[in-house]
């Protein structure tokens, strides 16, 4: 079993482009807990306002309850994130 995968994270309105290392069995609803942290640490000019975010692939947002793995989301994927302020 895969425990972590290497997906690119983008965003439209920050320009965010870049690859992350998340945990591939973490329900949705605490990885964006744990992406929000990140990306305020690692970028706080762009995301200091950003109170969560939703996650999609392919065009479909990911729910809470499922996982990157239970969606078959691996190495490689693309994920989109929308900004809440």
């Amino acid at each position: 079993m895969v425990d972590k995968v290497i997906v690119t994270l983008k965003e439209a309105t920050t320009g965010l482009d870049a690859d992350f290392e998340l945990q591939a069995n973490v329900r949705i609803l605490d990885l964006k807990d744990s992406l929000c942290k990140a990306l305020v640490q690692q970028y706080p000019d762009k995301f200091g306002y950003m109170e969560s975010l939703e996650i999609s692939y392919l065009g479909n947002a990911l729910c809470d309850d499922e996982t990157l793995a239970s969606r078959g989301i691996w190495d490689g994927s693309v994920l989109e994130l929308s900004l809440r302020r």
